[in-house]
């Protein structure tokens, strides 16, 4: 038995033979499995990254200033425009999936734009805004539900909406 731990020191799997049965033979009450085990990219997931970094500096999308935010709105605006491609070719998860990414990060950037404005420009840009999200939502739900009308309809909405939030952002 001494023998057998001593040479699962560097294994990451672990067997344990029954009573009666030899290490060679197979266990009849009892194995134990434990394997490090991990999708690809995840076994250090819980580690911090650039460590060297302060730790408000470690996040994922890192505070811009108005002017950048509203640089990289625009882009995610003009990203949102194209998504009109995949809804031609109904490509439904290709829709979701570009619309959830880039209304995230406009959704972001238009919140740190808005926080910058004074308090009666606030006001109005919230309202275009919570409007664009709304549209956004249900041109999302369109294409969940696979519909080419609806989401035809909610495309020239959205459309519509950030063309207006965009003409505020100046």
């Amino acid at each position: 038995m001494a023998q057998a731990m001593a040479s699962m020191v560097g294994s990451t799997r672990l067997n344990v033979a029954s009573a009666t049965g030899g290490v060679g033979a197979r266990p009849s009450c009892l194995t134990i499995r434990a394997q490090q085990q991990a999708a690809a990219g995840t076994l250090n997931a819980d580690e911090a990254r650039d460590v060297d970094l302060p730790l408000k500096e470690r996040f994922y999308l890192q505070p811009l200033t108005p002017e950048e935010a509203a640089a990289r709105a625009k882009v995610s605006a003009s990203e949102i425009v194209n998504v009109k491609s995949f809804i031609d070719k109904k490509a439904w998860p290709y829709v979701m999936n570009d619309l959830r990414l880039r209304a995230s990060y406009l959704r972001y950037d238009l919140k740190t734009v808005i926080s910058s404005k004074p308090k009666p420009e606030k006001q109005a840009l919230t309202d275009l805004t919570g409007k664009l999200f709304q549209s956004i939502n249900n041109l999302d739900y369109a294409a969940k539900i696979k519909s080419s009308p609806q989401a035809e309809k909610y495309y020239a909405e959205t459309v519509s909406n950030l063309n207006d939030v965009l003409a505020k952002l100046g």
